[in-house]
């Protein structure tokens, strides 16, 4: 069976992905398509599996894994292809 990260790779030559994707795919949700600007399409993560992924990877709590992911990830614009990342929302 094929993983998400893997359709999203060989469908979407363009996006960026975030590294190692042995340990990241499992945070990608979807693809957005990004119409304002030079068009693109984009991988989107969902932020609470990318955090418990952060976590797991490197042994880290959660709090050392978030600012991480802040300072390193999810502040770097890295073109067109940039990934987007998405809070998901729980009724309460």
């Amino acid at each position: 069976m094929i993983s998400i990260g893997e359709l999203v790779a060989s469908d979407f030559e363009q996006m960026m992905l975030l590294e190692p994707r042995a340990d990241l795919d499992c945070a990608i949700v979807g693809v957005s398509y990004d119409s304002f600007g030079p068009g693109a399409y984009r991988a989107v993560y969902d932020a609470d599996k990318l955090l418990a992924a952060f976590m797991r990877m490197n042994d880290w709590g959660r709090d050392t894994a978030q600012e991480w992911i802040d300072f390193n990830v999810t502040s770097a614009y890295v073109g067109p292809g940039t990934p987007v990342y998405m809070d998901p929302i729980t009724p309460h």
